[in-house]
């Protein structure tokens, strides 16, 4: 999990026109709950939201997996 939200994250860093943009609104709410005071604050904030939402989507997409396998598993039994 650490690992695959890791390198979705770099992708999503070094190539962010693959994947869709996040709403104005959810980026105003985090930049006034975290206050950056600088350019370098910022980036950080900014890494932090990847990660987060790349281990989200990491978890949704193992989670589905997980059921579709299991009902598989079920269907053969």
């Amino acid at each position: 999990m650490v690992l695959a939200s890791l390198a979705l994250g770099r992708w999503w860093m070094l190539r962010p026109e693959s994947f869709p943009i996040l709403p104005d609104t959810l980026w105003q709410r985090v930049m006034e709950r975290f206050n950056p005071r600088c350019c370098e604050a910022v980036a950080d904030v900014e890494a932090l939201v990847v990660l987060a939402t790349a281990l989200a989507v990491v978890l949704a997409v193992t989670g589905i997996g997980w059921l579709i396998w299991r009902r598989l598993r079920l269907a053969r039994a």
